[in-house]
């Protein structure tokens, strides 16, 4: 297993759960590897993804652990839609888990504001669809 794999099971086990059932495999070496490369250089600031927040909580740090176990949660909190919508799942595994994107807040942001909304009875009955909303991005809710 690899330093990311490791971490990710250890603070956020339903998410790493899902990557297994997922259709697209995670090359979870050449992530380790590409993060290495691009990430842990003088002046990058290494939370700005995931595995830097992974790696940061590994050492102890309060916020990191703090927003994975809140990470951890939304995807407990919305395992209902995932078993039902295998196209959310890809979507929500492809949010939570892109650790090569600096910006993982709107993701995250937006998953929060799904789960305070279907917290209040509402129900997620589609995704954005190019067919409806020609300048959207297929991957929004």
């Amino acid at each position: 297993m690899s330093r990311l794999e490791i971490l990710l099971e250890k603070y956020c086990p339903t998410i790493y759960n899902l990557t297994k059932k997922s259709k697209k495999k995670i090359d979870w070496g050449n992530i380790d590897k590409q993060f290495e490369t691009d990430y842990l250089k003088i002046g990058v600031v290494v939370e700005s993804n995931i595995f830097g927040l992974l790696l940061h909580a590994e050492s102890g740090e309060k916020f990191p652990k703090s927003f994975l176990a809140h990470c951890e949660f939304l995807t407990k909190s919305l395992m209902k839609i995932t078993e039902q919508d295998r196209k959310f799942r890809e979507i929500l595994l492809g949010k939570i888990t892109n650790f090569k994107d600096l910006n993982y807040l709107n993701p995250i942001g937006e998953l929060s504001v799904l789960k305070k909304l279907t917290d209040s009875g509402y129900e997620l009955i589609g995704i954005e669809d190019q067919r409806f909303f020609p300048e959207a991005s297929p991957k929004d809710f």
